[in-house]
């Protein structure tokens, strides 16, 4: 069975059955073979329009993470942990993993510095937001590889198109949302 929470991209790939169920529409039944050829254009469109909002999705995550460092940057000057050490080129997953991180040692130099109380609260904002955006992520993540393989016209389609499935932002998993809306941590 596949698994649509993928921790790496997976290529998409027809057999031979698939094949010559093309071919077979076409050399039998030229009616349904053009249907089918109609059908392949709208599953191409459905899943360029999909992994456009993906895309979309990435960008304002990565956007957020940016911000999340940038924030943690400020902090960098009273703190220990080097915080400017975060690339903002890494895979988010990583990126997410050590402004986690990054975020909990600065919890913990508010007690030290007042003036940090900001930057903490900028930081946190940040973190509800992302909470947000990683579901909205993670379900358009979850729908594209349930999608591609979706036989036989979405799978034909995603297999000459070259796509692969996507990896869903794993980071805050072990966060819990109370039931108006508030981090539990």
């Amino acid at each position: 069975m596949l698994e649509f929470f993928a921790k790496e991209k997976k290529k998409v790939t027809i057999g031979a059955g698939s094949i010559a169920f093309e071919v077979l529409l076409w050399v039998f039944f030229i009616i349904p073979g053009i249907i089918f050829m109609f059908m392949k254009k709208k599953a191409k469109k459905y899943l360029n329009e999909l992994k456009t909002q993906i895309d979309d999705c990435y960008a304002l995550l990565n956007n957020i993470l940016n911000q999340r460092i940038d924030t943690l940057n400020e902090v960098d000057r009273f703190a220990k942990w080097p915080f400017s050490e975060i690339s903002k080129d890494l895979p988010i997953n990583e990126k997410g993993s050590l402004i986690e991180k990054a975020s909990r040692e600065a919890k913990k130099l508010i007690d030290k510095n007042l003036e940090l109380k900001t930057q903490i609260e900028i930081n946190n904002n940040l973190k509800r937001e992302l909470v947000s955006v990683k579901s909205n992520y993670n379900n358009l993540v979850l729908r594209w590889n349930k999608e591609l393989f979706l036989w036989p016209t979405k799978q034909i389609v995603a297999a000459k198109e070259g796509y692969t499935t996507e990896v869903t932002y794993t980071v805050l998993d072990e966060l819990k949302v109370n039931a108006k809306g508030g981090l539990l941590e």
